[in-house]
């Protein structure tokens, strides 16, 4: 009851300060598209065997890189439903563009760090020959805005350590082609190398330069076009890394409320940072903030439809956008079917609800968002 009461007030406060508008948008961002979790039901089987808690965690129990499937029967559900300008609901694809290439990185006994593009992966895998080209297709027809979320979402310094040093499971997991598991069942950015832009020494701030700037012209190679917003994995980086991305074209900050920023040395790996909607940094970028949460996958237990509508309608009453945090991994079937059929069922219901009780509704892409809060304020309705 007592966390109940702190998350409510945590939402009203967030959605009382920052930006506000008399329009009804809708804006759902996704984490972690084109990135390697769990590659297979064999490896789930052989990491449980031994030992690892992987069937404890969602992401590592039923998140997988998308399939042929998994995108099709998203989009079809998609395109049944439009906001009152005609325009399908788009989710925005936080993308990772690149993945350990694991055959190099083996091929160097561990020394060297090797990546390959999210689309090679797909090339590795049975039923995935056809994602990229339905993400193609989604975003022609405005499903989806890929957006960049890192070039990986592993601390290369962090797991490449972890490798040299031989440590317990790391390459057992690796030898899955993965990087990450849990080890003691506890989840943890840090414990498990997610954490792409924490810091452990002040060199790795350099490094981390290199790797926005590389993520950035990756993303743009792919898919045509400079990615206007980010947002880092785990919620971590340093503002120091906020000039880079700035000079990247990226101009909106995707998070939450906290914003987790590295520190180096002392008791506490990182010190919190409380951001708003519209808020604006010395580079003149916007931060977007996440108000509202759709995740049955990490949280079967709860009435996740229910919910969200509660915090799209708190978001409006307060003149807000509904900013929703959805992760891939509710999406997904190539590991577990049934997750991602029961997931679909209840996203379209909560569609056909949201239109049918706000039939003014807007749905927006986050760099859409971005682009209106930047408008004059005599724009703005």
């Amino acid at each position: 009851m007592l966390q109940q009461i702190k998350k409510t007030a945590i939402n009203t406060i967030v959605n009382t300060i920052g930006w506000h508008t008399n329009k009804k948008i809708i804006v759902f961002e996704s984490d972690d598209w084109g990135m390697v979790r769990t590659s297979s039901t064999d490896a789930y089987k052989k990491l449980k065997k031994v030992g690892l808690k992987v069937d404890d965690c969602p992401y590592t129990s039923v998140d997988a890189l998308e399939s042929n499937d998994d995108v099709t029967f998203f989009m079809e559900v998609l395109s049944q439903f439009r906001d009152k300008n005609g325009n399908p609901p788009i989710f925005t694809l936080n993308n990772i563009v690149g993945n350990p290439d694991f055959e190099k990185i083996e091929a160097s006994n561990f020394q060297d760090y090797h990546y390959e593009r999210f689309t090679e992966t797909y090339s590795q895998y049975p039923k995935h020959d056809k994602v990229f080209s339905l993400l193609k297709e989604g975003l022609e027809k405005g499903m989806f805005k890929p957006q960049l979320h890192g070039r990986e979402h592993v601390n290369v310094v962090q797991w490449m350590n972890a490798l040299k040093e031989n440590k317990k499971y790391v390459k057992l997991i690796f030898n899955q082609k993965m990087y990450s598991a849990h080890i003691d069942g506890v989840s943890s950015c840090r414990r498990e190398y997610l954490q792409s832009f924490g810091r452990f020494t002040q060199d790795d701030l350099n490094l981390q330069k290199s790797i926005i700037k590389e993520g950035a012209e990756l993303f743009k190679d792919i898919w045509g076009f400079h990615s206007k917003s980010f947002i880092a994995p785990c919620y971590t980086w340093s503002e120091e890394l906020e000039k880079e991305l700035s000079k990247n074209k990226v101009q909106y900050l995707q998070g939450t409320h906290v914003h987790k920023i590295p520190q180096i040395g002392g008791k506490k790996n990182f010190k919190k940072r409380y951001r708003f909607l519209g808020e604006k940094n010395i580079h003149k970028q916007t931060y977007i903030v996440r108000n509202c949460w759709f995740e049955p996958s990490q949280n079967p237990n709860i009435d996740n439809y229910s919910l969200l509508l509660k915090q799209i309608n708190q978001a409006f009453k307060f003149r807000k956008p509904a900013v929703i945090c959805s992760h891939r991994l509710n999406y997904m079937g190539f590991l577990s079917p049934q997750n991602r059929d029961e997931n679909l069922v209840m996203l379209k219901k909560a569609l056909k609800e949201i239109i049918k009780k706000w039939p003014t509704v807007e749905f927006l892409s986050t760099n859409q968002l971005g682009d209106l809060i930047s408008q004059p304020k005599g724009i703005q309705n």
